[in-house]
C-alpha cells in the first residue's frame, strides 16, 4: 500500500516496523530514496513536498514520518513570532487528507505515533476508511503476559531459551 500507520504506546514495536521499512528501501540510491521526518522538528507542508517528489534512480521512495501528530504543534516561543501567514504556509494535518485520497505512487509514506489520530476527525475518518492504507495499532503487552512474549520474542528472533524467572527479571527492568 503507499501510506501505512503505525500507533500504539509500545515503541519498541514502532521500531522494530521501522527497522523493517528500511531494509525495504530499494538500494539504487538510497539517500536519495529514504527520508526519516521527525514531526517536532517539520512541518506538514513539508512532509507532503517530500511525499509529492519523485524517487532518484528507482521505482520507489520511502518516506518515515515519526510523531506524525506533533507534526502541526510549535512551540510557544515559535507561535509567538509567527504572523497569521506564516501559520497557514505550515500547514496542517488535515492537509494529508488530499494525498491520503490521491497518495504518489511511487512513494509508501510511512506515518508513526505513540497516539492514534481521533477517530472522529477529518483525518481519523480519512486514515480508516481509504483502502490505500495500512492501519496497524499496537496495544500494550499486559504486564502478566510480558514475561511470556521474552520468551517467544528470544525463541522466535534469537533461537535461543529464557528460564520464566529470567524473562520475569526481563519484564521488571
Amino acid at each position: 500500500k503507499p501510506v501505512y500507520t503505525f500507533c500504539g504506546e509500545e515503541e519498541f514495536f514502532l521500531d522494530r516496523l521501522q527497522e523493517a521499512v528500511e531494509e525495504h528501501v530499494p538500494v539504487q540510491a538510497p539517500d536519495f530514496n529514504f527520508d526519516i521526518v521527525y514531526g517536532r522538528e517539520h512541518n506538514p507542508n513539508d512532509v507532503l513536498d517530500i511525499c509529492r517528489s519523485y524517487p532518484m534512480m528507482s521505482d520507489k521512495r520511502v518516506v518515515v514520518v515519526r510523531d506524525f501528530l506533533e507534526l502541526a504543534e510549535t512551540t510557544s516561543d515559535m507561535a509567538e513570532q509567527e504572523d497569521e501567514s506564516s501559520r497557514g504556509a505550515r500547514g496542517s494535518l488535515n492537509d494529508f487528507i488530499p494525498y491520503l485520497e490521491q497518495p504518489n505512487p511511487n512513494t509508501v509514506l510511512i506515518l508513526t505515533d505513540q497516539k492514534s489520530p481521533d477517530g472522529r476527525s477529518k483525518l481519523g475518518k480519512a486514515l480508516k476508511k481509504n483502502k490505500n492504507i495500512g492501519v496497524n495499532e499496537f496495544k500494550p503487552i499486559p504486564d502478566y503476559k510480558l514475561a511470556d512474549w521474552v520468551i517467544d520474542w528470544a525463541h522466535l528472533h534469537y533461537n535461543k531459551t529464557i528460564r520464566p524467572d529470567a524473562a520475569e527479571l526481563l519484564t521488571q527492568h
